[in-house]
Parts: C-alpha cells; structure tokens; sequence
C-alpha cells in the first residue's frame, strides 16, 4: 500500500526584488521572477519503505519534504498522503527560543498528535534519548545546533509517526548521537515505518536505504537501488567536473599531457607523458602527479595516490623537455580514474604550473574487488 504518491507535482516560487513600502503598493508594475523549484514528480513509496532523496544543493530535495509536511502545497499536480507525519526539516524548527526545553518538548509533542498521558508517560524516554541534561530546563536560544537536533530528533520519533521526514539533520550531530539515531531508524524500519531521508552522506544512504531519488534541477533522473543511483549520481558529478583547471605562470608552459593503459594477463600498468617547455630561467624543476576518482560512497573526488620526483634521484630539464611516469602494477579497482599534475621548483605549494583534471582513463580488470585497492594474498589450508 502507497502511503506518498506524488502525481504530476509542480512547485514555483514568485520572488520580487522590491521591499513591500506603502509606495510600492501603488505601482502598477512589479518585476516579479518566477522560479521552478520541482518540474511533474512522479513517485509512490510503500508502507515500511526508507527512501533515500539525493542531488546537488537547489536540486528540489527540501522541497519535496515539505510538500510532504504540508509546510508548502504544489503549484499544480496531487499529492496523496496516509498516515501521521512527524518531520525534522529546519534546524530549530518548530521551537520558540524563549522558551525552556521542556516548555518546547511538550508544546512540540502536542503538535504532533500525542496526548497529554502520552507526553508525561515518554517523557523520561525523549530526555534520555536527547541527552542534554539540565539544558532541558534552559531556554532554546542558550542551545547549540547539535542540541537542537538531539531534542528534535528525540521529539519526533517518540510520537509515533506513521511517516518520519529527515533533512540533512544527521550530519550536524556527533558520532555517538549519529551511531543512536541509525539504530534508532532501524528500529522504525522493523516497525513497519515508512522514512524520507534527504541527505549529502552517501554511507547513510547505503547502510539505510532500499530505494533513492535522484534529483536535477527539479526533475526526478532516476529512481533505484542505492548503488545504481550512487553510481548514476557519481558519474553526473564526474561529467560535471571535467574540465581542466588550469593554474598557469609566465615562467612555464605544459604543451601536453596523455595517459596510457595496458593490459596483460597479471596486471594493469599504467604511463603518464608530460611534455614542457620552460620560457624563463629556473634553477630546479621537479613533478608530481596525484591519481583521483569517485566511488559510490562519496560523490567528491577521493585521492588514491600519487608520485613526486621531489624526494628521487631523477633532475628534470630545466629548459624544456618531456616528462615520463609508468606504474607497472595499478593496484587499483576497475573504473574511471583522473590525475592532477603540477610542475613546480623548490616546493609544491607555489606550482609553476598545475594542472586539474589534466587526463582521465579507464581501468578495465574484470576483477571482483571489495573496496578501492586490490590486494594480492596467497591463501592456504593449515
């Protein structure tokens, strides 16, 4: 059974550049700018389901919570909602900052549905799961955000939703409350709980989810397994940083730079060619080149290594000339990789040259490999 179904859902928002003044009120003519923050959303989620929503900022993720809130209605389209709704959308949301903890806990809970014999009989249980000791008594403005979200939090799962909404509040709190409110989900999830969790931590979606929302620009890209939309999302964000970023001097120039894969039967070697030309005198030049990619779990680039001449026998021409780096073995995963290349003097902190995402490859092994390196062992029967 569908608890959200969302059907052809629009969102816009109306935003003028002028201050509502009395003169204002006058004028015929209003430069009024209308922006599509959701573009015909369609989705269901079943009884049970956690649903992971990802994307980049301004991708339309808090949004969509709040359609679900009834925080905002649609421009156009129909939501249909079953079941009672408890959400974490804003830090701080809901609460009066003059008021005491307490006065906000019982305020809060009545707002969510709970009566007040349910209050008083889970009270003791919400302070526990808040942990914030006598701040309980203290008024919200003398709280930090990571408080904020341990009463919040600890609020909204006590009122026994039929529907829990998560926005990004995870990542504010520390690692022992985080460790609590995932065991704490789990717990939901056997309850035969439906949860949205909108959040930048791609561990949080693996270890949580069983189906992702992939969001751009307002419109769904896709909707599958956490790794295939991982995967979807980590090669959307790796077109997106292709381009070459340049930091360059009139003291050097780089003429190029290509990289070679080649495959045999034990291994994948692995060559960088960097040709130069130096324009001005210099007394010492050495390079370095740093090997990246992305992996599901993070949607940045992750370092995987690098080498630099630096610390070597090798003295690098210091009038022009042709660079050469071979890795025999790349003990790498199969997937798409991208070096970053930089060619300076005495240190590497001031460049002559450096040059991101100089060249990408592909490495192809076939291999099933668990994790990012491949590791040789040789296993025997004791």
């Amino acid at each position: 059974m569908s608890v959200i179904t969302f059907q052809n859902v629009t969102k816009k928002f109306k935003i003028t550049h002028k201050r509502n003044t009395l003169f204002n009120v006058f004028q015929t003519k209003q430069k009024i700018k209308t922006i599509t923050a959701l573009k015909h959303i369609n989705f269901s989620i079943k009884k049970g389901e956690i649903v992971g929503v990802i994307g980049d900022n301004g991708s339309g993720k808090s949004t969509i919570l709040k359609l679900i809130s009834g925080i905002l209605v649609p421009t156009s389209g129909n939501i249909f909602i079953n079941g009672k709704i408890a959400s974490l959308i804003e830090l701080g949301a809901g609460f009066h900052p003059d008021l005491t903890g307490k006065e906000n806990l019982m305020l809060n809970a009545l707002l969510l549905g709970m009566s007040k014999h349910e209050i008083q009989t889970k009270y003791q249980d919400i302070l526990d799961f808040a942990d914030i000791g006598n701040f309980i008594n203290l008024p919200i403005r003398t709280y930090s955000s990571g408080m904020l979200v341990r009463l919040g939090f600890a609020i909204a799962i006590h009122a026994d939703p039929d529907i829990l909404l998560i926005d990004e509040v995870l990542a504010v709190g520390d690692a022992e409350f985080q460790k609590k409110s995932i065991n704490k989900i789990n717990e939901l999830r056997k309850e035969d709980k439906t949860i949205l969790l909108v959040s930048h931590n791609m561990i949080h979606i693996l270890e949580l989810c069983k189906k992702v929302i992939l969001l751009k620009h307002g419109e769904i890209v896709a909707v599958d397994t956490p790794p295939k939309i991982l995967s979807l999302y980590r090669n959307l964000i790796s077109k997106k940083n292709t381009a070459k970023k340049t930091i360059s001097s009139d003291i050097l120039r780089v003429r190029s730079i290509s990289t070679v894969t080649k495959k045999t039967d034990q291994a994948n070697s692995f060559i960088v060619n960097v040709s130069y030309t130096v324009v001005k005198p210099i007394e010492e030049l050495n390079c370095s080149i740093g090997i990246y990619t992305h992996i599901s779990e993070s949607p940045s680039p992750v370092y995987c290594g690098g080498l630099s001449t630096k610390h070597t026998y090798i003295k690098l021409n210091t009038k022009s000339g042709k660079i050469k780096l071979e890795i025999p073995f790349f003990p790498f995963q199969e997937g798409k990789y991208f070096i970053n290349v930089s060619l300076f003097g005495d240190t590497e902190s001031f460049p002559y040259v450096f040059v991101g995402n100089a060249s990408e490859f592909w490495i192809k092994n076939g291999r099933d490999i668990r994790g990012l390196v491949h590791l040789d062992g040789i296993w025997k029967q004791t």
